[in-house]
């Protein structure tokens, strides 16, 4: 894996549903985020490093960019998606073919190109060089390069990745970080929803890398983080929030779930967190019994100890009650 903090970034930017997370797989080369029919699937912040013709850069998809919205997640990702604009060497900007530019769409290609970024603009949904599509819009936007592409369909891509190195930076001496992937350890943390997952993770970072809110449900998607501690190099996986099928508010949230299961299988330490205000419950059983399955090695971390009163808690006696619930593992 190269320091990621050397690669050059190219962020994907657009309006929810216009493709951004599909061609990030395509370009990516592997399914890494997840892809679904309904809006707001992707809110923080995915990554991934694409090597191709001997160069490499770092790939982020971004939550769809929502103009107007009051709703707190909202704002976050927004806020989120423009500081990865912010940060990046190439921006993409997404746009669906087969709708009218929105005006707020508009807006944001220009301040987009107020960064003094190269900006491409990209027309996805094009399935075919014949489709008849009206691109009226997109040309208005005076955009000297207008690139067609299918990222479901694989129409145009060579294309476009392409335009992505003629413009990457040229950073000599970037190959010096390599390592193997083998030596960074994959550290899934997992839990119920709203048990602070998001939280600990921006913790051990030292600041806000993922999207916190008391809304439950705000994590989607599976997002990795990486992190070096006395030179070793963790990959921090936060998942979405585990419950039963029954009780997913739509197909969105089941996504989640089946990544986040997932995640367990494939990681090589499970991190559990648990909330010290309801626990042991059904489901933090069920998720320990999850992890002992996979034969990994599992923490438990009882979070939100600043909520209880210290001198009704004796910390021994919830560890003796914790391991008398959870005696399986």
């Amino acid at each position: 894996m190269t320091s990621l903090k050397k690669l050059p970034r190219v962020v994907i930017l657009g309006y929810p549903n216009v493709g951004k997370s599909t061609l990030f797989n395509r370009l990516l080369g592997q399914r890494k985020a997840l892809v679904h029919s309904l809006p707001g699937m992707t809110r923080d912040l995915l990554t991934g490093v694409v090597r191709q013709s001997g160069h490499e850069y770092l790939l982020v998809d971004t939550g769809g960019f929502t103009a107007g919205e009051t709703d707190p997640i909202s704002i976050k990702v927004r806020e989120k998606a423009l500081e990865a604009a912010r940060t990046g060497d190439v921006l993409i900007f997404l746009a669906d073919g087969q709708r009218p530019l929105s005006r707020g769409e508009e807006e944001l290609f220009i301040q987009l190109k107020k960064l003094n970024r190269p900006v491409l603009l990209v027309v996805n949904k094009i399935d075919s060089p014949q489709s008849q599509v009206d691109l009226s819009d997109f040309y208005r936007l005076g955009q000297p390069d207008l690139l067609t592409i299918s990222a479901e369909h694989k129409v145009n891509l060579d294309w476009l990745r392409e335009r992505i190195l003629e413009l990457l930076p040229v950073r000599p001496g970037s190959g010096e970080f390599e390592q193997s992937d083998e030596n960074i350890l994959k550290i899934a943390i997992v839990g119920r929803i709203n048990v602070g997952k998001s939280s600990l993770i921006n913790r051990l970072c030292g600041e806000e890398r993922l999207l916190v809110s008391e809304i439950p449900g705000t994590t989607r998607d599976s997002v990795d983080t990486l992190i070096t501690r006395n030179k070793r190099n963790y990959c921090l996986i936060d998942t979405a929030g585990l419950r039963r099928f029954s009780g997913a508010s739509d197909s969105r949230e089941k996504a989640g779930i089946i990544r986040a299961e997932k995640n367990i299988k494939e990681a090589d330490v499970i991190c559990l967190v648990m909330d010290i205000n309801e626990f042991t419950t059904r489901q933090d059983a069920r998720i320990a019994s999850l992890a002992f399955k996979s034969g990994k090695p599992l923490i438990i971390a009882l979070n939100k100890w600043d909520l209880v009163e210290k001198s009704r808690v004796n910390p021994e006696e919830i560890k003796d009650y914790v391991f008398d619930r959870l005696h399986f593992v």
